[in-house]
């Protein structure tokens, strides 16, 4: 689509956008990345990753202007209508103010994605309207609004997601259920591979979780990221009261709290990332770039970076290379650090597996 000659993949690291822990860990993904034709893997730093569409995008974008050698990024699209996306994306940026003035006016009882939707209807036409009801749409439209504000030069593409593809959601039901095969179908064979031989599920969390909600007190609850308007009271009564993951996650949920929002509010508490934390790191943006994997391409594009980009560039972890690293960005690569000892006490593996990872 674009001719590029490299092409770099930017990925969560355990867990994900819409607050799921991820089937397999960040370094079998990346292996699975550069077996399927990627250069060069690069993890989105775990606050970001588990962070709303907006923040999301933004992370990933700021990490490819950042990189100073990208031209071009491709994302999933239902629409398949970069003309449009573009268009509703540049109505936002040129309306910011006005939608939060709209969204200001709304009943607080309705979730924040409803009431921006509410005001979205101010400036956007029908057709338009229809497209932000569409999860892939929803984040490529972030995209280029952060393409936009950080008036980058990088040249946006959109690929047609339809039948030929299954959601992440649609994988981990299945997964859930026994169904191999709807899985096999769907994804490369070598992915396959590595899928079905371990994989774990939001279910598997659970226990850790109940643990480390039970030993927080509310004023602890209270500074988590997300949480607000007395939730952490019942996030403290309904894990007592929940049998399973799933359980939980639905008890807590509510008009105003949807479930997506609800499984990243989770992943916080698990990850202990405050709402001090979390401001910091959207106020000062990404200031390291992590690489989990590369070809022999991909060691031509990182002697690049490593000229061209102001950022920290990581390709081994040690305590003696830490040492050297920024308080504030050393905070964040913890947090990374942190996410996937997590991941890895759940999956009964040897922890730290970061310091031992080559790349």
């Amino acid at each position: 689509m674009t001719g590029a000659d490299y092409t770099v993949a930017i990925i969560s690291g355990p867990f994900t956008q819409a607050g799921n822990i991820s089937i397999i860990d960040k370094f079998t993904k990346a292996q699975i990345a550069i077996e399927n034709g990627v250069d060069l893997v690069i993890e989105l730093p775990q606050i970001y990753a588990t962070a709303s569409a907006k923040h999301f995008a933004n992370g990933a974008i700021t990490l490819l202007n950042k990189l100073n050698i990208v031209d071009y990024v491709c994302f999933g699209s239902e629409c398949d209508n970069i003309d449009l996306l573009q268009s509703i994306a540049n109505k936002i940026v040129n309306n910011e103010s006005i939608l939060q003035n709209e969204i200001s006016k709304l009943d607080k009882n309705i979730s924040y994605a409803q009431a921006r939707e509410i005001a979205l209807s101010k400036i956007l036409n029908e057709d338009e309207l229809a497209i932000i009801k569409n999860s892939n749409d929803i984040l490529g439209i972030e995209y280029l609004i952060s393409l936009i504000k950080q008036n980058s030069t990088i040249k946006p593409f959109c690929i047609k997601r339809d039948n030929k593809f299954i959601s992440a959601t649609n994988i981990r039901e299945n997964l859930k259920e026994n169904n191999f095969d709807n899985v096999k179908n769907f994804v490369p064979n070598n992915t396959y591979e590595y899928i079905s031989k371990d994989y774990i599920l939001n279910e598997d969390i659970f226990q850790i979780l109940k643990y480390i909600i039970n030993t927080k007190d509310i004023s602890e609850l209270k500074n988590i990221n997300g949480i607000c308007d007395g939730l952490e009271n019942k996030i403290k009564k309904e894990i007592i009261n929940s049998t399973n993951y799933e359980d939980f996650i639905f008890k807590i949920k509510s008009k105003r709290y949807q479930l997506s929002r609800i499984k990243r509010l989770i992943i916080s508490i698990l990850l202990n990332i405050t709402q001090e934390d979390f401001d910091y790191a959207i106020q000062n943006n990404i200031q390291y770039i992590r690489i989990l994997k590369c070809n022999e391409n991909g060691k031509k594009l990182l002697s690049q970076i490593s000229k061209k980009s102001s950022l920290d560039l990581i390709t081994s972890l040690n305590q003696k290379s830490l040492k050297k690293t920024h308080k504030d960005t050393l905070k964040y690569i913890n947090m990374d650090i942190h996410a996937q000892n997590i991941y890895s006490i759940i999956k009964k593996e040897e922890t730290n597996k970061d310091y031992t990872n080559k790349i």
